[in-house]
């Protein structure tokens, strides 16, 4: 009955709650006048190459690929081609867009939670924490990272479809699934693992939930749009397995895992970590004391619920990370699907039943002052990176168009300018445009080259503009 009141009698307040909060939360991701990367700026580029049509059919085809690394994710693809319509002039509908799906997962989250009979004031905590919590905040403000959050999104709404046709009989749940499963595949290759989250059935209710005949006609609508989708791409799975996919590929190893799983795992009380691209900039002490301080919320879960409650913990925090923790890139943006047992688990740290509660609520309000302080600073960062790579897209602009429109330039950063480097570097990587003028020739200065005299040379001051010298 729970789960029917969700939807059927009036809205809950709460949802206000959640949409107010994520605004204001994450408004500084929303006021930032540029984008966190390359991603972006490269989808513009070859849609004023190509046009849109030619890129909605390509990006959009369902297709095999080289090799499983290679991204098909029309859904997602077909959003950033949407997202090109304001890129240039109107960067703050595409943040926008970014925090209100966020918002909306958070939602999700709610409705959910709800249907599992978990109490309003703690659902609805999680859900404030999931808003704010800093392992979502790069794959919000970063555009390009739109499909961890939409294979999160349907992902959530196949688990809501599938309580409500397991234990409501709506057909219409059985409906939910088969649309979220497919649009979670057509989002991200990573979806092929939330098939597993059917196992929070399984912790709810026991093995007698694997009796019922609809818990498994659940199950094969999920599977059925993710084994069409490796049947399609089976060619580029054999290439990447057989290792005839050449150095483009991911590359995958098992002793990736542990070092993986670290750096995963304290990621979000490390405060002035941003990406886990930065991690190796970090001591392993930080690491080990964040990991400890992290492993410290789970005893005191296991303390409060019963320590099969830390397990279960442990199987939600990884389930959406084991497809990335065999290989060697890092990206806090994986941790999107994560932060959502991260934040349930620091919810239950509030949970007034006398087993350790001053204790759980001392650990729980650092827990969040620690998350909160840690999702501002991720947030700077992202906003910083944003300024600075509008500043440099605007010199460029200014430069090229006062030039005789040279088709190489060789770029450099000054030696004050260093911290914003990698900005620069991301602006001008996998592209050969600038406003509507395209096929140019753009160098990175690393020290070894030597322009050749009368070269067109822009170097980013301390102020991220660039200046031609």
């Amino acid at each position: 009955m729970l789960g029917e009141r969700v939807f059927f009698k009036k809205i809950d307040i709460n949802y206000f709650y959640i949409f107010a909060f994520g605004i204001v939360s994450c408004l500084l991701l929303i006021a930032n006048p540029g984008y966190y990367s390359h991603d972006e700026l490269q989808k513009l580029d070859d849609i004023l190459q190509h046009g849109y049509l030619s890129y909605f059919q390509r990006y959009t085809e369902v297709k095999s690929g080289p090799h499983f690394g290679f991204p098909v994710r029309p859904f997602s693809f077909f959003i950033q081609g949407l997202h090109a319509f304001f890129i240039n002039d109107y960067p703050i509908v595409v943040h926008i867009f970014g925090v209100l799906s966020h918002i909306l997962n958070g939602c999700l989250f709610y409705v959910l939670l709800r249907c599992f009979d978990v109490q309003k004031q703690r659902a609805l905590l999680a859900c404030l924490i999931f808003i704010i919590n800093p392992m979502n905040m790069l794959a919000v403000g970063w555009s390009a990272a739109l499909m961890d959050r939409w294979y999160v999104c349907f992902g959530l709404l196949s688990l809501v479809g599938s309580y409500f046709f397991i234990y409501r009989r709506n057909v219409v749940g059985l409906l939910l699934v088969i649309v979220g499963a497919s649009g979670a595949i057509l989002s991200k290759e990573t979806a092929l693992i939330l098939p597993a989250l059917l196992l929070i059935f399984v912790f709810r209710d026991g093995l007698p939930v694997l009796k019922k005949p609809r818990f498994w006609l659940v199950s094969v609508a999920w599977f059925i749009p993710i084994l069409i989708f490796l049947w399609v791409r089976f060619p580029a799975i054999v290439n990447t397995f057989s290792g005839s996919a050449g150095p483009a590929a991911y590359g995958a190893s098992v002793s990736n895992v542990f070092p993986n799983m670290l750096v995963y795992f304290s990621f979000p009380l490390i405060f002035n970590m941003v990406d886990l691209q930065e991690w190796r900039s970090f001591s392993p002490f930080i690491q080990y004391i964040s990991a400890i301080l992290h492993l410290f919320v789970l005893v005191l879960l296991g303390l409060k619920l019963g320590f099969k409650y830390s397990l279960y913990y442990m199987v939600g925090f990884f389930i959406f990370l084991m497809p990335v923790l065999l290989i060697a890139n890092q990206g806090s943006h994986y941790l999107y699907g994560s932060s959502l047992t991260l934040s349930l688990g620091v919810s239950f740290l509030f949970k007034s039943d006398g087993k350790y509660e001053a204790v759980s609520r001392f650990v729980g309000c650092f827990i969040l002052c620690a998350l909160t302080v840690h999702s501002f600073s991720v947030q700077q960062r992202i906003y910083d990176i944003g300024v600075c790579q509008n500043k440099i897209n605007a010199s460029a602009t200014a430069l090229y168009m006062s030039s005789n429109k040279p088709k190489t330039i060789y770029f450099g950063t000054a030696n004050n300018a260093k911290a914003y480097e990698s900005v620069l570097r991301k602006y001008i990587f996998g592209r050969n445009r600038i406003a509507q003028w395209s096929e140019i020739n753009f160098i990175y200065l690393n020290g070894q080259e030597v322009p050749a005299d009368n070269s067109t040379i822009y170097e980013m001051n301390s102020a991220c503009f660039l200046v031609g010298k």
